[in-house]
């Protein structure tokens, strides 16, 4: 049944329009399906990188106008799941547009955008805690089993952690001290984190194989994979993809070595 995800898996891989590609992304897209044949059912990655730009003079007064804007024509689309992806690059240009008309207080150079690189899926039990042992103790990456770490892995520009109007904005009390040193203290934070309710997670694995009655709690487990190093390439000679390959294969020769 195994094999049966990795393929369907990496079929979605494949059914992905080559003309949203390009030839760095098609590169990544050979290593992400190579580490699912090795059996890291993946379902989110990140590739890691920083972005720079023009940053806000006043960043208090840029994050105060973005909120109140991205309230007004953003957030009411969060609650509408049949809404397309051209519904909110409608609404975020609303946003763009006039947020350049109401913010008139200059920029100058600096950090846009700094994300760490990870990746999040599934693999049978026996090769995942192998994995982790080996990823977590032969590199300075991070793997996690278990439901309730959470770690941030993107800080960018537009709102304040402690913003009550983005999800998990209050977890960062002390974002001044600990995110100033990535871009300014306005920021949006995205978490990396396992999910608390695994059923939910593994409803994933059932839309692979919709027919199957598996249990998949019994034999999976879910594995989240992060790299603690901003904006370091995941397909670079120490990143994350490659790291988790190299890995991944000398796990599976552990694993079935003593089967």
């Amino acid at each position: 049944m195994e094999r049966v995800f990795i393929e369907k898996n990496i079929q979605r891989f494949r059914e992905i329009p080559k003309k949203l590609l390009n030839e760095e992304t098609i590169q990544e897209m050979k290593v992400l399906m190579n580490i699912n044949k090795l059996g890291f059912i993946t379902n989110d990655s990140q590739d890691g990188f920083r972005k720079y730009g023009q940053v806000p003079n006043d960043m208090t007064d840029y994050i105060s106008k973005n909120s109140k804007l991205t309230k007004k024509y953003v957030v009411p689309l969060w609650d509408k799941e049949d809404q397309l992806d051209k519904d909110y690059k409608k609404a975020q240009k609303k946003v763009n547009d006039n947020l350049k008309k109401q913010y008139r207080k200059g920029y100058h150079k600096g950090l846009e955008l700094s994300q760490r690189a990870y990746m999040t899926g599934f693999m049978l039990k026996d090769l995942a805690y192998v994995f982790r042992y080996l990823l977590n103790s032969e590199t300075d990456k991070i793997c996690i089993t278990s439901d309730y770490e959470r770690i941030p892995v993107t800080y960018q520009i537009g709102f304040s952690p402690l913003d009550p109007t983005f999800p998990f904005g209050k977890f960062h009390k002390l974002h001044k001290k600990y995110l100033t040193g990535y871009v300014p203290s306005g920021t949006n934070v995205g978490f990396f984190r396992n999910p608390a309710d695994n059923k939910y997670m593994f409803n994933y694995l059932k839309d692979l194989v919709p027919n199957t009655k598996q249990n998949f709690e019994k034999y999976y487990v879910y594995v989240s994979c992060v790299d603690p190093t901003h904006g370091r390439k995941a397909s670079s000679k120490n990143g994350l993809f490659t790291q988790i390959h190299q890995f991944l294969r000398e796990s599976n020769a552990i694993v079935n070595k003593n089967k």
